[in-house]
């Protein structure tokens, strides 16, 4: 998994939104650090229901 590869180099993994793995299952990697592509839609509802884990 990319998230582990970035943990163990000491380096940020970027993901997605729309990304196949899960905020949730990402952030259980030990050591990773995360920064997260945050897409903002005009629904508002749309876009908390997208975003509700990085909250």
């Amino acid at each position: 998994m990319a998230a582990q590869a970035a943990a163990r180099a000491g380096i940020p993994l970027a993901f997605s939104t729309f990304s196949i793995a899960s905020m949730e299952k990402l952030s259980r990697v030990p050591g990773v650090d995360l920064l997260a592509q945050i897409y903002v839609f005009r629904d508002r509802d749309l876009t908390r229901d997208t975003n509700h884990c990085l909250a």
